[in-house]
């Protein structure tokens, strides 16, 4: 990542309290060009306690021919548990390895190994601006009936995203930073979500 990119980029979270979202135009690993907005003040603990009193409340069976009821009511069963008790290593893993900009909520952080921005936020908004080439997944019907689950869920819209190869300006408008891409649209930013 540009030094000069990145420095700018840092400085938006740390410096601008205001702040709330992130506008981003990127190429995925399937290829695949979209611009997209993010809320960085979101909180996934508040998302989780609607999502665990959504799902205690419960949610319809959707019908469908690719799962049964038995399917639909064991991805129930386990959205509710990885929301009530998720798995300790990974989330001790996650603190150990990135050092937090964003201290009001977390979500800019700063891998120590590769010093790349990990982007932690909710997905308000996506516009695909070029379609991309996505493989053929067959899923198992547990897997399935979780994925139409997950549409109800709050939580399901958050991502981490780890931004490279930067390029454009960081601009500051109201609430929004933009990071644009205008110059290299072809290599506007590689982010992956991990």
């Amino acid at each position: 990542m540009e030094n000069g990119i990145f420095n700018q980029l840092l400085d938006a979270f740390m410096n601008y309290k205001g702040i709330g979202y992130v506008s981003l135009q990127y190429r995925n690993a399937q290829k695949e060009l979209s611009k997209c907005l993010y809320n960085v003040g979101a909180k996934l603990e508040n998302a989780k306690k609607r999502d665990i009193k959504t799902l205690t409340e419960g949610i319809a069976y959707v019908h469908s021919e690719l799962y049964t009821k038995a399917d639909w009511d064991m991805a129930l069963t386990e959205s509710m548990k990885s929301l009530v008790s998720p798995d300790k290593v990974r989330s001790d893993g996650q603190i150990n390895a990135y050092a937090v900009v964003n201290k009001s909520n977390g979500s800019v952080r700063v891998n120590y190994e590769t010093l790349e921005i990990y982007l932690f936020a909710k997905q308000e908004d996506k516009v695909v601006l070029e379609k991309g080439e996505y493989p053929v997944v067959n899923s198992r019907a547990k897997t399935i009936a979780k994925n139409v689950i997950k549409k109800s869920l709050m939580s399901a819209k958050f991502r981490t995203l780890i931004i490279r190869n930067m390029v454009g300006t960081v601009k500051i408008n109201s609430q929004v930073i933009n990071i644009d891409g205008v110059d290299r649209i072809e290599d506007v930013l590689e982010i992956v979500e991990a």
